[in-house]
C-alpha cells in the first residue's frame, strides 16, 4: 500500500468508524431513554404504594423485567462496540467468523431497521470458523455489502446473514427473499480492500444473495 493509497484508507476508515460509532450511541441512548421512562413508572407505583391506594404485582413484575430487558440489551452492544473498537488495534489476527457475524449485526442491525428492514444472524448451527485477516477493513467489506442491500430493498425486506468456511477460505453471505442485490457499484475503495484482504464479493444470478469470500492473510 503506497501513501497515497494510506491516507484514503485512514481517512475512509476514520468515517467508517465515526458512523458506526454514532449508530451504537444513538441505539444505546434510546434503550436509556425506555429505562428512564419505565423508572418513572415505577416512581408513580412506590407512590401509589406509600398513599395505600393498592399495588398492583403483576405490574411491578412486568416493570422489573422490562427494564431487565432493555439493561441487558445495551449491555449486548456495548460489548459488540467494544470488539469493534478493538479491531483497529489488530491489523492481522485470527478472526473468528461466527462471532465476528454475530457483533457486526448487533452493532448494524438498525441501519436497517431505520429504513423498516430487518438484519438477523440467520445462522442454524453455530461453529468455530477462524480466518487470519485485517478485522477492521473485514468490517469495512461488510458495511460495503449491507450498504448496497439497503439502498435497494424497501420497507419490511429481511437480510439474513450467514457464515460459512471452505478450506481455507471464509464466506459472509447475504440473503433475501426479494431479488434485490445487484453487483456492487466499481468504487475504488472497495478494490483497495478486496486486494489487502485477498477478498471478492460476487452476486447470485437470482440477485437474492451477495457473497463475501475472504482468503488467509499471511503472517
Amino acid at each position: 500500500m503506497n501513501k497515497e493509497e494510506w491516507e484514503k484508507c485512514y481517512a475512509r476508515g476514520l468515517a467508517f468508524f465515526g458512523r458506526i460509532s454514532a449508530n451504537v450511541s444513538h441505539e444505546i441512548k434510546n434503550h436509556l431513554a425506555v429505562i428512564n421512562e419505565l423508572g418513572g413508572l415505577l416512581q408513580d407505583l412506590s407512590i401509589m404504594a406509600q398513599k395505600k391506594d393498592g399495588l398492583d404485582p403483576d405490574r411491578v413484575d412486568r416493570l422489573a423485567g422490562n427494564i431487565t430487558a432493555q439493561v441487558s440489551q445495551s449491555d449486548k452492544i456495548v460489548r459488540a462496540f467494544n470488539y469493534f473498537s478493538h479491531s483497529v488495534d489488530r491489523t492481522q489476527t485470527s478472526v473468528d467468523l461466527d462471532e465476528f457475524a454475530e457483533i457486526m449485526v448487533t452493532i448494524t442491525r438498525r441501519l436497517a431497521a431505520v429504513k423498516g428492514m430487518e438484519l438477523v444472524y440467520n445462522q442454524e448451527k453455530r461453529q468455530h470458523s477462524p480466518v487470519f485477516t485485517n478485522p477492521f477493513l473485514l468490517e469495512q467489506l461488510y458495511h460495503f455489502c449491507l450498504e448496497h442491500i439497503i439502498a435497494q430493498g424497501k420497507s419490511g425486506l429481511i437480510i439474513s446473514l450467514r457464515i460459512a468456511k471452505e478450506g481455507t477460505k471464509g464466506k459472509l453471505s447475504f440473503s433475501c427473499p426479494e431479488p434485490v442485490m445487484g453487483n456492487i457499484p466499481e468504487d475504488d475503495y472497495l478494490d483497495l480492500l478486496n486486494q489487502e484482504l485477498k477478498a471478492s464479493i460476487e452476486c447470485g444470478r437470482d440477485k437474492r444473495e451477495l457473497v463475501l469470500t475472504i482468503e488467509p492473510l499471511s503472517f
